[in-house]
């Protein structure tokens, strides 16, 4: 039986302490949001995610229809193809930062995401769904590649 490396096991800790802990909050987020009287609204936001340090390009819906630009924080990989990390989405007066978690397969990515947190007209924002990666993007001059990054789910925006 092969051992398995400090790191790998360290990231999938991690991996799964945010699996808890995003659970953890849908369960807390659901009777908070219904109790407040807060609508829930179906969401998606589309990312031509280029590998880079710049921001990449969104398109959104529902509460996320004003974003227009991502900005990844940082992610960590593993062996097995599993990485979780975070993006900074930048809505005009508002935005938020996002916390993912996905899996390679085949061609793209499919995993889950929720909101960590939130500014501005945002502020108050909760919610998760889920994430889909595919290759319909067009890699940008200057970046290493790209993936078309969907993330689709229920938002909450309690109100200010």
């Amino acid at each position: 039986m092969r051992a398995i490396p400090a790191r790998l096991r360290e990231v999938k800790m991690r991996s799964s302490a945010l699996v808890l802990v995003t659970a953890s909050a849908l369960v807390a987020i659901a009777p908070t949001a219904a109790a407040a009287g807060v609508t829930r609204t179906p969401s998606s936001l589309t990312v031509e995610t280029q590998f880079w340090d710049a921001a990449s390009e969104a398109t959104g819906t529902g509460l996320l229809s004003g974003c227009t630009a991502v900005t990844g924080l940082g992610q960590v990989s593993t062996r097995s193809a599993h990485f979780i990390g975070r993006k900074s989405v930048d809505c005009g007066d508002g935005g938020f930062v996002l916390g993912f978690q996905a899996a390679f397969e085949g061609v793209g990515t499919t995993g889950t995401w929720r909101v960590l947190s939130s500014t501005g007209s945002l502020t108050g924002l909760s919610g998760s769904g889920a994430l889909v990666g595919g290759p319909d993007c067009e890699v940008a001059a200057g970046s290493q590649g790209c993936i078309e990054d969907t993330f689709t789910g229920t938002l909450f925006l309690a109100p200010g």
